[in-house]
C-alpha cells in the first residue's frame, strides 16, 4: 500500500497536538485508520485510543474502516452518553427533538443556543421546551455534552483522533480542551474550504483556536486523489474568491479529463428534459457510473424528480442508479457524475444568505458539491420560472471560470 510524502508524514508524526488540513479527496480517513493502527503496532492498549466523528454513519464507515480494532469509535454525542452512563447513574431517556411539538427554527435555535454555551439570544421557545424535558426526566443531544462538560469524569485517553475538525461548535471544543491531560495526544483532521454547518453553530475558526491553545503543529494533504484536472482547477478558481485564511490550493493527482460544463436553460421543463436524456444515455452506458443530482434545496429538484419517475422504464434503475441529494447530503460522498442544478443568484448562493459571511459559507457548499464529482461535473440554471420570474446565473459560474453553453430549447 502506497502513500504520498504528506501521508507518511501525517502518519508517522509523534507532535503531541497535531492539525492536518486535509483537502478534498485526499485520502483523510485512511490517514487516521492507519494512525489508529500504527499506535496499535506500538502496543498501546485499545482503550486508550478514541476516535471521534461527526456523524453516525461516519462513525460506522470509520469502524468498518479500522475492521473493529478499537472499541472507541463515537460522534461526540455517543461519546458523551457513553462516559456518563459508565461512570455515573444516568436516569434520562435521550428524546430526539424532532419528535416534540416544535418547528425546525425553533429547534434549531434551542440547540445553537445550548451549543454556544448560552452566548447567543435565548429563543422564546427555550424556557417552556426546558421545562418539558425537566418535568419527564429528558434530555436533548446537546444536553449530554453540556453533562459531561460539567462532570467530574477526566480523560482516561491517550490517542484522541477527530475527523471533520471543521465543524466543531463551541460546545464540542470545550469538551476537547476537558479530555486534555499532561499524556494526552490529538490528531485533529479538517478543511476549513468544506465547513458548511454555520447555521448549526460550527465555526471553522476553531481550528486556529486549536493551534492556538493547544501549540499544536500544523501538516497538509494538498493532492486531491478523486477528480480530473479540469475539475481540481474549476474549484480552486471558486475557492479562492473566500479570504485567504480558507485556501490550501489543490493538486490535481488525476489527468486532465472531461471539461466542466455549465448548460443555461430557458426554463425548467427544457432542463428537465435536458436531464432526463442525459441520464436515460448515461444509464445505458454499460461502466455503470455511479452519478447524482445535488442540489441546494429540495423544492429545486421537484419539478425534475417528477419528470424521472414518470418514465416507467426507468423508474427502477433510476432508483437504484441516480442519487438525489442536497450538497449538504452529498458531504463526504462522490459519484462518477454530478449534475449540479439550480446554479441561479437566490438559489446557490442563496438569496436569504446575503451577507459577506454568509456568501463565503455559500461558496464553501458550491465547493463542497463541485468536489463530489469524479470524472464528470455538470452545471445548470434556468433564466425563467413558471411564474415568469427571471433568474440570473450565479456568480459561482464566473468564478469557477466554466463557460456556459445557452442549450437550446427542446421541442
Amino acid at each position: 500500500m502506497k502513500f504520498s510524502e504528506e501521508q507518511r508524514k501525517a502518519i508517522a508524526s509523534d507532535q503531541p497536538f497535531l492539525f492536518l488540513q486535509a483537502c478534498a479527496g485526499s485520502g483523510k480517513t485512511r490517514v487516521i485508520v492507519e494512525r489508529v493502527k500504527r499506535h496499535l503496532l506500538e502496543n498501546v492498549n485499545q482503550d486508550h485510543i478514541l476516535c471521534i466523528t461527526f456523524t453516525r454513519k461516519a462513525s460506522v464507515e470509520m469502524d468498518e474502516r479500522l475492521k473493529h480494532r478499537i472499541k472507541n469509535v463515537y460522534t461526540f454525542h455517543q461519546f458523551c452518553l457513553n462516559m456518563l452512563k459508565e461512570n455515573s447513574s444516568y436516569p434520562y431517556e435521550i428524546i430526539d427533538p424532532n419528535d416534540l411539538a416544535y418547528s425546525p427554527n425553533q429547534l434549531l435555535q434551542i440547540a445553537n443556543y445550548k451549543n454556544s454555551l448560552y452566548r447567543t439570544n435565548k429563543p422564546n421557545s427555550y424556557h417552556e421546551y426546558q421545562k418539558y424535558l425537566n418535568e419527564n426526566k429528558l434530555k436533548d443531544f446537546d444536553d449530554l455534552l453540556i453533562d459531561y462538560l460539567k462532570s467530574n469524569i477526566f480523560n482516561q485517553f491517550q490517542y484522541i483522533l477527530i475527523d471533520e475538525f471543521q465543524d466543531t461548535n463551541l460546545l464540542q471544543y470545550e469538551i476537547i480542551k476537558k479530555l486534555k491531560n499532561k499524556h494526552t495526544h490529538i490528531f485533529a483532521v479538517g478543511d476549513p474550504n468544506q465547513s458548511i454547518y454555520r447555521f448549526r453553530g460550527s465555526n471553522y475558526q476553531i481550528i486556529q483556536q486549536f493551534i492556538k491553545d493547544f501549540q499544536a503543529n500544523t501538516l497538509t494533504l494538498s493532492t486531491n486523489y478523486r477528480s480530473n484536472q479540469n475539475i481540481i482547477h474549476s474549484v480552486n478558481h471558486l475557492i479562492f474568491h473566500n479570504p485567504k485564511r480558507d485556501n490550501l490550493k489543490m493538486i490535481p493527482y488525476h489527468k486532465r479529463g472531461e471539461k466542466v460544463e455549465s448548460f443555461s436553460f430557458h426554463n425548467r421543463v427544457d432542463e428537465c428534459l435536458y436531464i432526463v436524456s442525459l441520464c436515460k444515455t448515461l444509464i445505458q452506458d454499460k461502466h455503470h457510473q455511479t452519478i447524482a443530482v445535488l442540489y441546494r434545496n429540495h423544492e429545486r429538484a421537484f419539478h425534475l424528480k417528477q419528470y424521472l419517475y414518470q418514465l416507467d422504464d426507468y423508474r427502477l434503475i433510476i432508483d437504484e442508479t441516480i442519487h438525489f441529494l442536497t450538497i449538504h447530503q452529498s458531504k463526504g460522498l462522490e459519484f462518477d457524475i454530478v449534475i449540479m442544478i439550480g446554479l441561479e443568484q437566490g438559489e446557490l448562493p442563496s438569496l436569504v444568505e446575503n451577507q459577506m459571511l454568509e456568501l463565503e459559507e455559500e461558496r464553501r457548499l458550491c465547493f463542497v458539491g463541485m468536489t463530489r464529482a469524479k470524472k464528470k461535473l455538470i452545471l445548470t440554471h434556468i433564466k425563467t420560472d413558471d411564474s415568469k420570474k427571471t433568474y440570473t446565473p450565479s456568480v459561482f459560474l464566473n468564478e469557477s471560470r466554466v463557460k456556459t453553453h445557452h442549450h437550446p430549447s427542446i421541442k
